[in-house]
């Protein structure tokens, strides 16, 4: 389903570059798909997914989540594995504990990660620090300057508190320019899985 070169109606739901109007796939699109290669093809946006670059271990309460800043183009590379400005919300279950492991593939400039609180757009910071992290220990090393392209980090953390917070890059206006998707801790999950935002990919541009 990723190696395709025509944009069918329901890759235009989990591609935001896509629906620029353009009916050929660029290669940016294309590995954008890629990302999904663990989706049936029934799916539809705002159902729960289990992406690939989701592990679960439910055994031992985990999640292991690969989130790639500046995995194409979308955004001017300013997103997470494709997807920005709350474009897809990433849920875990209450007391899990979650590891990301987060790469920055953005070719010109750094990016970081944090879980913040869900910031409305007139209260966004123009950059954010340890001190703006939403949960003990969830952010990237240095996230005001970020990782230079090819670097990374790992992060871990419990998802203690139910409730709703940002994936949001700390770097100078990156987050005021739409670098930042969903993360929800809910009870009663038994993984972790990932909801596409159908209203906000509709807005995308």
């Amino acid at each position: 389903a990723s190696r395709v070169t025509r944009a069918p109606s329901l890759f235009l739901l989990y591609c935001p570059a896509c629906r620029s109007g353009a009916s050929w796939l660029t290669l940016s699109q294309t590995l954008a798909l890629g990302l999904l290669l663990a989706t049936p093809l029934g799916t539809h946006a705002g159902e729960p997914i289990v992406p690939s670059w989701i592990t679960n271990d439910p055994a031992n309460k985990a999640v292991t989540i690969d989130l790639v800043a500046g995995w194409n183009g979308n955004d001017r590379f300013g997103n997470y594995n494709g997807y920005y400005k709350d474009g897809m919300t990433v849920l875990v279950p209450r007391g899990w504990t979650v590891t990301i492991d987060f790469r920055n593939q953005d070719p010109r400039i750094p990016h970081s990660v944090l879980v913040t609180q869900p910031y409305a757009q007139e209260e966004m910071e123009l950059r954010l620090t340890e001190q703006d992290a939403a949960i003990k220990g969830a952010f990237s090393e240095n996230p005001t300057e970020g990782h230079k392209p090819g670097e990374g980090d790992r992060i871990s953390f419990t998802a203690g508190e139910p409730g709703r917070y940002f994936l949001s890059c700390g770097v100078i206006v990156h987050l005021v320019e739409g670098m930042h998707v969903g993360l929800e801790v809910k009870d009663g999950l038994d993984k972790a899985m990932v909801v596409v935002n159908e209203n906000k990919i509709a807005t995308l541009d």
